[in-house]
């Protein structure tokens, strides 16, 4: 069985969470610099945001445990 890293596991066990693996901070750049023209975005960054945005979201819940 091969050994997987920890962001390979993560994607692993939440596969409806495909962006699990980054970290919260490059999340909220990506958010905000997506947010600033938003009239410019593709409909592909516009997926992403709200991706994006989905997965802060809960983060944010987890961490009020």
């Amino acid at each position: 069985m091969p050994y997987l890293t920890y962001a390979e596991e993560m994607k692993a066990k939440h596969p409806d969470r495909p962006w699990i693996s980054r970290p919260t901070w490059e999340l909220s750049n990506m958010a905000r610099a997506l947010s600033m023209l938003s009239w410019m975005n593709t409909p592909e960054e516009i997926t992403r945001l709200s991706e994006v945005k989905a997965e802060l979201k809960a983060r944010r819940k987890e961490g009020r445990k």
